[in-house]
């Protein structure tokens, strides 16, 4: 691997350096004080060193990372001309704010509505960058080279790193929380949910070609009875769709046949009912390119590490500012739904009548538009979990004013 070459090389030329020294009278002088670190490595003469951004996406997908603030942070991406655009994978795995447990078959469903937000994203950064004639920086392709690096991508997160060619994780990192598939839809007629799901598993899949990985990965990560296993013809993964290779990546979790996860297992991400993948399952069947715990580490991956500089660019306000505005804008949409329930409309005439109407319309119309600005983060649990609230906002208008034009 690159880290142990890199580690190899750097105690081979401290031998030859001592090894110098003391062929001309040096070898009893003290050592110098290590230099300090730096945000990049030296610029090679004559080379514009390669600019780094690093984008980290921490809290909550489709609350704290969303379509918005990712817009935002890649705007600042562009205006600070990144070559290389590093998206970090450092997640909670939750939903609404609730911690999503591996053992808990709803998970297979609450990961997979955030499907969409992931979509959402991958768009961003592959398909807008690549047809903005604006976004021109110096690499082959004229676009900023797309890295994943993957700390902790579980739940819907874990669907995130796949559109990019080159993924890598830190040494602790872990993808995928996405299993139990089958058991999204409990109830209701056989064929209709088999198209669902083939709908659902065909679109995760999808990512994972266009960023040229396997899909089966994909489908054993999801699907419990799913079984892979892969053998290996030098280096290189040959999956089989049965448990004959040589390494089994996920059997059919059936506990009929003594197959299904002990409970222990789950909750440490051991079992095999379902793919999780650490770093070192994640670099033997080629998924990730590589370990890096730093980003001196990973430049050193991307063979960059003579010649970068970080970008220090504002994506961590970025993000930071939008979890703040969407916990404010929740609660602004609470007050405003319990102002306007306390008012009685009441009064001697209809003119008395109808100033309270139109207050009321005046704050509907407050909370549908917090609704309309930060819906795709809100949880829906604080706005009461209603269905079709932006129908329900339109209803409630016009009923006042239709109540506004009889009142006579």
């Amino acid at each position: 691997m690159r880290t142990a070459a890199r580690l190899f090389w750097t105690a081979t030329l401290s031998t030859l350096t001592l090894i110098a020294l003391a062929g001309n009278g040096f070898a009893q002088a003290p050592a110098a004080e290590a230099a300090p670190k730096t945000e990049a490595a030296q610029p090679v003469s004559g080379e514009s060193p390669v600019k780094v951004y690093v984008i980290t996406l921490r809290g909550e997908l489709g609350r704290d990372v969303t379509k918005t603030p990712m817009t935002e942070a890649l705007k600042d991406a562009k205006k600070n001309k990144a070559d290389v655009l590093v998206i970090k994978v450092d997640t909670a795995f939750s939903v609404h704010q609730k911690v999503m447990k591996d053992f808990d078959d709803r998970q297979a469903g609450q990961a997979f509505n955030q499907l969409e937000t992931v979509r959402e994203l991958e768009t961003l950064f592959t398909d807008s960058i690549r047809d903005d004639k604006e976004w021109a920086v110096n690499t082959p392709t004229g676009k900023p080279r797309l890295v994943m690096w993957v700390k902790k991508a579980l739940g819907g997160a874990a669907f995130l790193p796949w559109s990019s060619p080159e993924i890598y994780f830190t040494g602790d990192g872990r993808m995928g929380g996405v299993g139990y598939m089958e058991y999204m839809f409990r109830n209701g007629d056989f064929a209709p949910i088999m198209k669902q799901l083939s709908l659902r598993l065909g679109r995760a899949k999808g990512l994972a070609e266009k960023g040229g990985h396997e899909p089966k990965l994909i489908e054993a990560m999801t699907w419990t009875s799913y079984v892979l296993s892969v053998n290996y013809v030098g280096d290189q993964p040959v999956y089989v769709e049965d448990a004959s290779g040589e390494d089994l990546l996920t059997d059919d979790g059936d506990p009929k046949t003594g197959h299904a996860d002990a409970f222990p297992d789950i909750m440490r991400f051991q079992g095999n009912d379902v793919l999780t993948l650490d770093a070192a399952k994640a670099f033997k069947v080629k998924l990730s390119k590589g370990t890096a715990n730093n980003l001196e580490d990973l430049c050193f991956e991307l063979d960059i590490a003579r010649n970068y500089v970080e970008i220090k660019g504002r994506s961590d306000a970025i993000f930071k500012d939008w979890s703040n505005k969407v916990v404010k804008a929740e609660e602004e949409f609470q007050d405003t739904v319990r102002e306007y329930r306390r008012i009685e409309v009441q009064g001697a005439t209809p003119a008395e009548r109808n100033k309270l109407r139109t207050r009321q319309m005046s704050l509907l119309n407050k909370a549908r538009e917090i609704l309309k600005k930060y819906k795709e983060s809100v949880n829906p649990e604080a706005l009461g979990d209603p269905e079709n609230i932006d129908g329900q906002i339109d209803l409630l208008i016009e009923r006042i004013r239709q109540q506004i034009r009889l009142d006579k």
